[in-house]
């Protein structure tokens, strides 16, 4: 038993890794091909739905990524990637109250350095567009 699930923990690694690279070359559509094909082995991995809602989001297919981030919310509510990826579509949305909200929560679930740079850029950014809007 536990041999198998060592295995599948590897699949699991090496299917995230070439999703990965597929973002990273562009390949989205190739990505999110590649991601349906093995979403049944995926779907408890909670990274997937932050790559998944990436994914959707660089197809602009916004209401696809915001439904599958949110589905990842469900199951860790404190998962910064998601609470920033979310705080993400909602700016893309100019919903620039609840992507506040969104990256503030995802503040409080920091846990590196590179999190933190990456969020005061956002937050920086989204306090420039709020106050063109106002």
């Amino acid at each position: 038993m536990e041999r198998k699930k060592h295995a599948l923990k590897e699949k699991n690694r090496e299917i995230k890794r070439i999703l990965k690279g597929l973002i990273r070359e562009g390949k989205t559509r190739q990505a999110l091909i590649f991601l349906e094909d093995n979403w049944d082995l995926l779907s408890f991995d909670i990274e997937l739905y932050s790559i998944a809602g990436v994914i959707y989001s660089y197809q602009l297919r916004i209401k696809e990524a915001r439904e599958i981030i949110l589905k990842g919310l469900k199951k860790d509510p404190k998962n910064f990637d998601l609470l920033f990826n979310i705080g993400y579509i909602c700016e893309l949305q100019e919903d620039y109250f609840n992507a506040w909200n969104y990256y503030q929560k995802a503040k409080k679930n920091m846990t590196t350095e590179e999190q933190e740079k990456d969020l005061e850029i956002v937050l920086d950014s989204l306090r420039k567009k709020i106050k063109e809007r106002s």
